[in-house]
């Protein structure tokens, strides 16, 4: 009833300031201060909660503005993560990874938010010609972003915003399947040519896929073969972070970890390699580069395959719970793939190295050329000075020594 009626409000008023109605405003106020105590006591039955404010941040922009006005976006972290600090434990969580069900609505209203502001002002590095935007949806009434609010300045883009991107991150796996796109497009549109921010979400992807359960890392796989797409100045940096790390986190370093005791998530992680690879042409190009450095995982990888028979063909790697390692066609698609990468670097060197041959051989040939010239000019030069001698040197022997 309170949807409907809220609806029907909004598509009759022309009010562009919908602070500036008593009524509306109040009511808005009093739904934010149920946060404090009654949502929180039954978040279990929250969900229509938080779809309700979703609903009315969506109608329009100006809707988007009231709750900024009123201080939702600062008072929903707050519900979500506790009062964002420096001091926060980042591996501590306010609610358990079941209540994330019941919190879609409150992640989409947090993402969405972001999405109408404009964050280029937070942009470490400049925006190039060459560089592209994410591919995320448009607002759909928005024509010019909203100048992005304090509250998410100093949530969203401080350090006390880490645990809020490791929440959003957790979410994105955690949500049910098909509702988690507003939250990826969040950090899409963050991440864009912002240094900080796309490691703090780097960390946190590496975080879930060391401490999620090996079957269900598909959607962490997914998110960051998103966010290395984003084409801008930090695109090679964040394919080197993602794969070698900074401090033993990187995937190839998980892969080592886990190749004996978890097997599937080496497994996963060297999958993932190939198919950014394929999907990627700067991520394959960087990954042939370093290909001494994960050669080992093919070999690993291919010894698998030969410890182990053929599996029912409905068995897989990525969805099945264990952490044993089994031989699927999808394992051996991705070992060929792989293998596939290692010989276009060894075709790569063997041209390299045809090519340094043919300019020896050029040098070379330039060099017999430049002698045959020096000595055909010393003969020219001897044959001359053997015209004008007199007859009085012939007899001293040049004849015979042109003889």
């Amino acid at each position: 009833m309170l949807e409907a009626a809220l609806r029907y409000f909004i598509k009759n008023n022309s009010s562009s300031m919908m602070s500036s109605i008593p009524e509306l405003d109040g009511l808005i106020e009093h739904l934010l201060n149920l946060l404090d105590k009654d949502i929180a006591s039954y978040c279990r039955n929250s969900s229509q909660y938080f779809w309700l404010l979703s609903m009315y941040l969506n109608a329009n922009v100006n809707c988007c503005v009231h709750l900024f006005q009123r201080g939702a976006y600062c008072r929903l972290i707050t519900f979500l993560i506790g009062t964002p600090t420096l001091t926060q434990d980042l591996n501590s969580r306010r609610w358990t990874s079941s209540h994330t069900r019941d919190f879609g609505s409150l992640h989409t209203t947090l993402a969405s938010m972001v999405l109408h502001c404009d964050v280029s002002q937070f942009r470490t590095v400049d925006e190039c010609s060459d560089d592209k935007h994410p591919n995320i949806l448009p607002i759909h009434d928005l024509e010019t972003p909203l100048q992005t609010p304090e509250d998410v300045k100093n949530i969203l883009f401080a350090p006390e915003g880490r645990r809020y991107i490791k929440e959003a991150v957790a979410a994105c796996r955690e949500m049910t399947p098909g509702t988690t796109a507003s939250v990826i497009n969040m950090l899409l549109y963050c991440s864009y040519c912002n240094a900080v921010f796309s490691q703090d979400v780097l960390e946190a992807i590496q975080c879930q896929i060391i401490t999620a359960p090996s079957h269900d890392l598909r959607s962490m796989c997914s998110l960051l073969l998103e966010l290395l797409q984003v084409k801008d100045q930090l695109q090679l940096q964040r394919l080197k972070l993602c794969v070698e790390g900074h401090d033993s986190d990187g995937l190839l370093d998980i892969i080592q970890k886990y190749n004996t005791t978890d097997s599937r998530r080496s497994y996963q992680c060297i999958k993932f390699l190939v198919t950014l690879a394929n999907k990627c042409p700067v991520a394959k190009d960087y990954l042939v580069s370093i290909m001494a450095k994960w050669q080992w995982a093919i070999i690993w990888l291919k010894k698998k395959m030969n410890e182990h028979s053929w599996t029912p063909q409905h068995t897989s790697n990525e969805s099945s719970t264990g952490r044993t390692f089994q031989r699927t066609m999808s394992a051996q698609d991705t070992l060929a793939e792989a293998t596939a990468l290692f010989e276009q670097l060894n075709t790569e060197d063997e041209e390299e190295n045809k090519d340094d041959k043919d300019v020896s051989i050029d040098t070379s040939n330039q060099s017999i050329d430049t002698s045959k010239q020096e000595t055909s000019m010393e003969t020219s030069e001897n044959s001359d000075n053997v015209t004008n001698t007199t007859s009085e040197e012939n007899s001293l022997g040049l004849d015979e020594i042109d003889t």
